[in-house]
């Protein structure tokens, strides 16, 4: 930094007396010194015209001040605000700027703005794209359908629980089939020059499908360019389907296992415009119109009274095929992720994307699976005698509730990690299905003690279950006859006795099941569907005078079909759509997600 500079005094004078001239200089210089940057001449000359005397600058001076003059500072930076000169070194600077300078200026100017403004362009551009994604957001939740109609052309989902009922609509990429098959590439054939009886056994037609998987993804009714393997349709009698579905027994799984199946695939067969039939050959329980009305009334089709194909056109894979045959053992290669990404709900989460599939199963069961005269009769008496054993416990005709439950035993054993941890029983304690019976009731019941109707394949546990419910009043059709009579009643009824029959002699082993007689299979079977009613009021006739029995909620657990089933025939709202819900899952409930299945997987 320069050193401030000052202005001397004229060289001493002969005859003059120095010593009396330097203290007076001295003391005068010290009340009029100003200082001075070494740029700074307009300084100096203020300095000498307040003084009136030529003033010689020193060498140093000069030497300090090193710039042209035409770029020295034009104004004392401490100038005396008493000065003249005060203010006018402001004017002069301004006087001095040219044109040039003042567009330098302006130039100046927006360069900085333009890079201002270009530093802000990412934060602006932030802005308009949160804008935009929170008015995405809102337009998604409050009117899904028409954001889903804005960025694509695929037809906007139904969102009326009655929609999958009696619909004709055909998809986009549905097959659509004439009477007679072209196939432009002989690769597009399947062969089944191997085989020489017809249909196919399960396990051929599973066989048939791992020789037909390959690695293109696409919706559930995609349609490759190239074509649809099948096998050849040659011309056959005029009055056959032209486009059908079938289902086909193998007789080695449960009953509401394959009901489940059945329910899903007669909604598929409604929405794509295609005949329903069903091949119970194989069935260990009898024939289908045995317990339920035939098919070809209950859902004729688009072509009622068509006859079935030829058993040699039959195709498990895949599902475009012109005659569509699904086993359980090949429902695997079609009820998988891409089923669920065709019809879950993509607007909702967790169980809440399953109320599609779910309303589909209810509208079958609803519609499609009706019961045989026999079983239904059956159901009415089971309604009966339940109603009036409840109303000679409470001695009251009003409006009966009660509590259903269902105790799965036999194989199929508990899904949470701590029931079938190293230690555990493998099933869920009995004690848990007390605590939820009586928690529920609390909550949902009337005032007053539990009525549970119990329906289980194990009659031990049964037993066992009643010893543990002090309060409660249990019910159940090994109870009503004389074998289990533990009511103390003097007489049994011909009806009671009846019903008493159907219930299950021992814990329900699928291994076990063929070697039983065929007419006890048939009776169990119908037992099975008794509780099955009384659990979950399916097939609940709602014109019957005396029905007046509700249901409260249902307790059991989702390694049973039956307990999935269960929830359907509660309904979406009662069963997984409510904040008390009717539907008590306690195996796995809030531990896993979705809490429901619609279809169990072999």
């Amino acid at each position: 930094m320069s050193r401030p500079t000052y202005s001397r005094l004229p060289a001493d004078e002969p005859g003059v007396d120095n010593s009396s001239s330097r203290a007076s200089s001295r003391r005068e210089s010290d009340s009029n010194l100003v200082p001075r940057t070494p740029h700074s001449r307009a300084g100096a000359q203020t300095f000498r015209e307040s003084q009136g005397a030529t003033i010689d600058f020193d060498s140093d001076d000069v030497n300090d001040s090193h710039e042209p003059s035409q770029q020295s500072q034009l104004a004392p930076l401490l100038a005396s605000s008493a000065s003249a000169s005060f203010g006018d070194d402001v004017h002069l600077r301004a006087h001095q700027l040219g044109p040039t300078e003042s567009r330098a200026s302006r130039r100046h100017a927006q360069r900085w703005s333009l890079r201002k403004i270009i530093g802000l362009l990412p934060l602006i551009l932030g802005a308009l794209f949160a804008v935009v994604v929170c008015i995405l957001i809102i337009v998604s939740i409050n009117w899904p359908d028409a954001l889903q109609a804005l960025v694509s052309d695929a037809p906007i989902p139904v969102s009326n629980d009655k929609a999958t009922k009696n619909s004709t609509a055909v998809s986009e990429n549905a097959p659509v089939h004439n009477d007679t098959m072209a196939h432009g590439h002989t690769s597009m054939l399947i062969d089944y020059s191997a085989y020489s009886t017809f249909p196919l056994t399960p396990e051929q037609y599973r066989a048939e499908c791992w020789k037909q998987q390959n690695h293109v993804h696409g919706g559930y009714w995609y349609k490759p360019p190239e074509g649809v393997p099948d096998v050849a349709h040659p011309v056959t009698k005029p009055n056959t389907c032209s486009s059908t579905i079938t289902f086909m027994f193998d007789g080695d799984r449960g009953l509401m296992a394959d009901l489940a199946l059945i329910a899903q695939l007669a909604g598929l067969a409604r929405e794509q415009n295609r005949t329903f039939l069903i091949d119970d050959r194989l069935w260990t329980r009898g024939n289908w119109t045995t317990h339920f009305r035939d098919i070809r009334q209950t859902q004729p089709g688009p072509e009622p009274g068509c006859l079935p194909p030829p058993p040699e056109e039959l195709v498990a894979c895949p599902r475009l095929a012109k005659h569509w045959l699904v086993t359980p053992l090949t429902a695997k290669f079609h009820f998988g992720h891409e089923f669920f990404e065709e019809f879950e709900d993509p607007y909702k989460y967790s169980t809440a994307r399953l109320k599609p599939i779910f309303q589909r199963a209810f509208d079958s069961f609803e519609s499609f699976i009706i019961l045989s005269d026999k079983n239904a009769q059956l159901v009415r008496e089971a309604r009966t005698e339940l109603r009036r054993r409840i109303q000679a416990v409470t001695g009251s005709a009003a409006v009966t509730n009660y509590m259903g439950m269902h105790i799965r035993r036999g194989d199929r054993r508990a899904m949470s990690w701590r029931f079938i941890k190293s230690g555990a029983a493998g099933y869920v304690p009995l004690q848990d299905y007390v605590d939820a019976a009586q928690k529920t009731w609390a909550e949902q019941g009337p005032p007053g003690a539990a009525h549970v109707y119990v329906a289980s394949d194990d009659p031990l546990v049964l037993d066992e279950f009643i010893n543990r419910t002090s309060g409660m009043h249990v019910y159940s059709l090994r109870q009503w006859g004389v074998d289990g009579g533990r009511v103390g009643e003097s007489s049994v009824s011909a009806v009671s006795e009846e019903l008493a029959e159907l219930a299950s002699p021992s814990a329900y082993i699928q291994s076990e099941w063929r070697s039983r007689p065929e007419v006890q299979r048939i009776r169990l079977t119908r037992g099975m569907i008794v509780e099955m009613a009384l659990i979950s009021e399916l097939w609940d006739d709602e014109r019957e005078e005396d029905n007046d029995l509700e249901l409260v909620a249902t307790v059991c657990t989702l390694t049973s079909n039956v307990c999935k089933m269960a929830a359907v025939g509660l309904g979406w709202s009662r069963a997984l759509d409510s904040d008390t819900k009717s539907w008590v899952e306690i195996d796995n409930r809030n531990n896993i997600e979705p809490e429901w299945e619609a279809i169990e997987m072999i």
